[in-house]
């Protein structure tokens, strides 16, 4: 039985225990007329317990058929005319829903689990957790991408994206107009987008922001779509899916302590709190919430690592003219990061065409050029000015076709086909170094 419903009918149940002791006073003081309309409200909300128990239990005969035996009894119950056999019938009521009530808490739990990716190359911030949850009995789970918005340099919505359709084969997708969250209500809802409105590149529907999200259900779990190798960016370390969560599932005990010290520093913030201040009072305010986010922030490692590591070159597939481009030479992947262009904008334009310039004629290794997969969002909104000067060097590189332009959401196909790694630092640098082949850094200053 799902957690959420047991917890609803667990809660039902105890408000039957204190009607069956009004109903014994009721029928002792021969309040008969009140006590039949009891009788009444109770057989009906067993009723209602028992449709929702054979909804979702294969196998309740036994439960079910108590159930009816004890609306048997409220019925002779309410026409019972002397009070002994009232309450008679009355400590037999109490005796069999003791019954009933032991048999549902009894009942094995079933969690769901919802998952909302919104960009299916970010998928692998879920997919470990998702093996694992899907092959457990005791769990429900549901895959849901949810649509997202391009962003307007004005901050408006443009385009809507829903990339439902370029998740692996091997993930049921559930359809997010024919899940209602509200009604539904999941145990566990995992999210990978944090930002809410507050990107300017992008924005996932409005429905479900970390705060509409954290309505209905009883767990929100926030995974990072990203891992890192020194000190987080500020920005991805406070904002508002981290502080709605629940719990926030981390790469490594560094990494929990850089959430920490971040989350209480803008509490402290928020609250105008002089971190410096030796009152007593403010120590042990700040000690109570690091405690709070000791608990918040779970040190568990990240499911992109798991993919990096589980992934294996036959798994994947390529087009055939990448493997006619590829031939027997060598693969370098090149990584393009939005941080890397947004510090340096129309140089960084500069440094992708020299890094071309550089492999266009060379025997020995091809270029898998693999940019951000909101780079081209992230110009439109926060360099318009350079949105055609980028479309430009896409399309050329694309039309000369000395390299592979892999704009797809597989990210760890070109992990795992490439020899070396070449580009910006940030989070696949990160994942790369897990494989144990080559890396470098690109440096923008060098044309």
């Amino acid at each position: 039985m799902r957690k959420y419903i047991k917890n609803k009918i667990t809660e039902i149940l105890s408000t039957i225990v204190e009607a069956n002791n009004i109903l014994t006073d009721m029928i002792i003081n021969d309040d008969t007329d009140n006590s039949n309309i009891l009788l009444t409200d109770i057989q009906s909300t067993i009723i209602e317990i028992g449709n929702e128990i054979e909804k979702s239990e294969k196998d309740c005969q036994q439960l079910i058929g108590n159930m009816e035996e004890f609306c048997e009894l409220l019925y002779k119950c309410s026409i019972a005319t002397m009070k002994k056999d009232r309450l008679h019938l009355c400590h037999a009521i109490t005796e069999n829903f003791n019954i009933i009530r032991e048999q549902i808490q009894a009942l094995p739990v079933v969690y769901d689990l919802v998952f909302l990716p919104y960009k299916a190359s970010m998928w692998d911030s879920f997919e470990s957790i998702w093996l694992a949850a899907k092959d457990n009995p005791n769990c429900n789970c549901h895959v849901m991408p949810i649509p997202y918005y391009d962003k307007k340099p004005d901050g408006s919505f443009g385009e809507i994206h829903y990339e439902g359709d370029l998740f692996p084969e091997y993930v049921p997708i559930t359809d997010y107009r024919k899940y209602d969250l509200e009604q539904n209500h999941p145990d566990v809802i995992f999210i990978h987008n944090p930002y809410d409105q507050y990107n300017y590149a992008t924005s996932v529907h409005p429905d479900f922001y970390s705060r509409e999200l954290k309505k209905h259900t009883d767990l929100l779990v926030y995974i990072p779509y990203f891992v890192c190798e020194e000190n987080t960016k500020e920005e991805l370390l406070v904002n508002m899916g981290v502080l709605t969560a629940d719990k926030v599932i981390v790469e490594s005990e560094k990494v929990k302590e850089q959430y920490i010290g971040a989350f209480i520093n803008s509490i402290l913030e928020n609250q105008k709190i002089n971190v410096n201040n030796k009152i007593a009072s403010n120590s042990e305010y700040i000690n109570n919430i690091r405690k709070m986010a000791e608990s918040k922030f779970v040190a568990l490692g990240s499911p992109k690592y798991d993919k990096v590591i589980s992934s294996k070159k036959e798994d994947f597939t390529i087009p055939k003219e990448w493997a006619d481009l590829i031939g027997s030479r060598k693969v370098v992947l090149y990584n393009t990061s939005i941080s890397a262009f947004l510090n340096n904008k129309d140089r960084y334009l500069k440094k992708i065409r020299s890094v071309f310039e550089h492999f266009k004629n060379r025997k020995d290794v091809v270029l898998w050029w693999r940019p951000h997969p909101l780079m081209k969002a992230t110009v439109d909104a926060m360099a318009p000015e350079l949105s055609r000067e980028y479309v430009s060097v896409v399309s050329e590189y694309r039309k000369e076709n000395f390299g592979i332009y892999d704009d797809t959401a597989d990210l760890h196909r070109a992990i795992a086909y490439s020899d070396a790694y070449y580009g910006d630092g940030g989070s696949l640098l990160a994942m790369y170094r897990v494989t144990g082949k080559p890396v470098m850094l690109q440096n923008i200053n060098i044309i």
